[in-house]
């Protein structure tokens, strides 16, 4: 649906079908195409794009003033005077359109009242912008470190919620370790997110400093920069002693030989009366352990042994 109309007024090229009789004092209609006053929709408190190119949202005003508006914004009720009226609306999704939409002087703009706390709207905002793949990585994980924060949100819980493998949360998260500058010349250059990786391997900011320069500089792709990260926690190495490392490494061939080693170590804890257990669950490419040990000794049964007859254990 375009939101334009043919009518003489500037004002209604942007409005369509979506109903003119909202405002912030009328009760909200949820789910339905309503025209909300800009000056009573605030920003999202929890919006994880930090940055906003002035070039881009001039683009957008352009092209909204010729071809009209194709998606509403979404908002939520934020307060509500005493006979249940709206007062004021926080953005869940349409900050640029928004901003679009001020730049063209517009005083009201279509958009979507949903009901939903401030958890769920924080969540959508995340996901909304992360599904368009154009949110840099550390907005990301800054987002995604608040909401933890804000709603005192496990790891496992906010993977759940934004439908992402725990190990990907987690590594997200860990590019935060990097210093605020640092993460600014990172993104200001174009690194990727396993450039950045990389770089968490060295031990110290001004080591990371350097390399970042030093990658910037040579104009390295990951592969060059793993090696070059490599080089710097190891200067003494040659490629021989390297390759001799390489080839004494064991590399098994099942994975389960770790997983049966995490399963009797659980159960040798448990035999000695320490309160453990573990819980699993694996994707394509990963196995996922979450274990719990207590710090002091408490009795607790140890698993049965039942007797198996060597008879039944014949085949038959």
């Amino acid at each position: 649906m375009i939101f334009q109309s043919s009518g003489n007024s500037r004002s209604r090229r942007f409005w369509g079908r979506a109903q003119e009789s909202e405002s912030a004092s009328s009760p909200p209609l949820v789910n339905q195409v309503i025209l909300l006053p800009l000056d009573c929709i605030v920003p999202n408190s929890g919006q994880p794009r930090r940055t906003f190119s002035a070039e881009s949202l001039q683009e957008l005003a352009q092209s909204i003033e010729e071809n009209g508006l194709l998606q509403p914004i979404t908002v939520r009720v934020l307060e509500e005077n005493e006979n249940g009226r709206s007062k004021s609306y926080e953005l869940i999704a349409g900050e640029r359109r928004l901003r679009a939409f001020r730049l063209l002087g517009q005083e009201k703009i279509p958009a979507i009242v949903e009901r939903l706390d401030s958890l769920q709207s924080h969540v959508l905002a995340l996901i909304e912008n992360i599904q368009r793949d154009d949110l840099s990585y550390f907005d990301q994980a800054l987002a995604i470190r608040s909401l933890m924060e804000e709603h005192s949100l496990t790891q496992a819980e906010i993977a759940r919620r934004l439908g992402m493998a725990q190990s990907t949360v987690a590594n997200k998260l860990r590019l935060l370790r990097l210093d605020e500058d640092l993460r600014l010349q990172i993104t200001a250059a174009g690194f990727t997110e396993r450039h950045a990786r990389c770089l968490l391997l060295l031990p110290s900011p001004q080591l990371q400093k350097t390399a970042v320069e030093e990658i910037i500089r040579r104009g390295m792709n990951v592969a060059q920069t793993e090696q070059y990260i490599q080089h710097l926690i190891q200067p003494g190495a040659s490629k021989g002693q390297a390759s001799l490392r390489q080839s004494r490494r064991f590399v098994p061939k099942d994975v389960r030989i770790f997983v049966n080693t995490i399963n009797h170590a659980i159960e040798t804890m448990q035999n000695a009366g320490i309160e453990a257990s573990a819980e699993h669950d694996e994707d394509e490419h990963f196995i996922h352990y979450s274990i719990r040990i207590a710090k002091e000794l408490i009795p607790c049964d140890p698993p049965s042994r039942e007797k198996i007859d060597p008879a039944d254990a014949l085949p038959r």
